[in-house]
């Protein structure tokens, strides 16, 4: 009541610590501890069983976290690490597995939702992919080649985007748009270098995937009758 310092109880910053409780008499404190262990991001060879370190430490986003050039070379991810200010940052990198080299791309936003795969989607050349960039509730498709991270922007619209999937003969890139509540398939032309809409359902959609001949796009879609289901 006449407040003063606080006591740390717990086993520290080692252990994530939560749901503390007290008995009847105030004399006893129950609480959840979970120990904070670094996990390295590895590459297994499954021929041989050989194995590559790639970070120490990871903390990935996501269910969708990763995606591998086509050949196997590359792995482009995202990833959440704290500043020396404390200050937390999720940013997109991109790993060479063959020299172990990781570097980071740029800051980037993702959507609060697991199910969302926000997972770079590469060219089938395997030396650009295509990831979401920018910040807040405005991003943007930018292309980015592995020789020159540089990303260079393809759309200009005011939406957020999620889930980037290419067509098989890399012209086509379809993502999901977001305004608002409201999320719908779009379409960006490589050729035309036009975004055109391609659903108008609203509804929030997932799992966006081209047929092999690249004339259809799957996708998982939300409603309130049927709750959630495939579309073509």
């Amino acid at each position: 009541r006449q407040g003063g310092e606080a006591t740390r109880v717990g086993p520290g910053w080692a252990y994530a610590n939560w749901g503390p409780a007290w008995d009847s008499d105030g004399k006893h404190l129950v609480y959840h501890a979970a120990e904070v262990v670094d996990t390295p991001l590895m590459v297994h060879e499954l021929a041989s069983g050989a194995e590559k370190r790639l970070l120490d430490d990871i903390k990935p986003t996501g269910w969708h976290w990763a995606s591998w050039s086509p050949r196997g070379t590359y792995l482009a991810f995202h990833q959440i690490t704290e500043n020396a200010a404390g200050k937390l940052d999720t940013s997109l990198y991109l790993g060479n597995v063959e020299s172990t080299e990781v570097r980071r791309i740029g800051r980037s936003t993702l959507v609060d939702q697991g199910a969302k795969k926000q997972v770079p989607a590469w060219m089938p050349d395997g030396r650009r992919f295509i990831a979401i960039l920018g910040e807040n509730s405005e991003t943007q498709l930018a292309m980015i080649e592995v020789d020159n991270p540089s990303p260079q922007l393809l759309t200009h619209s005011p939406s957020l985007k999620m889930e980037a999937a290419v067509s098989p003969d890399g012209e086509l890139i379809a993502y999901i748009a977001a305004f608002g509540d409201e999320e719908n398939v779009w379409l960006y032309d490589l050729v035309t270098d036009e975004e055109i809409q391609l659903t108008f359902s609203e509804s929030p959609k997932w799992e966006l995937a081209f047929s092999p001949d690249g004339t259809q796009i799957a996708f998982v879609e939300e409603n309130p009758s049927t709750k959630r289901d495939i579309m073509s």
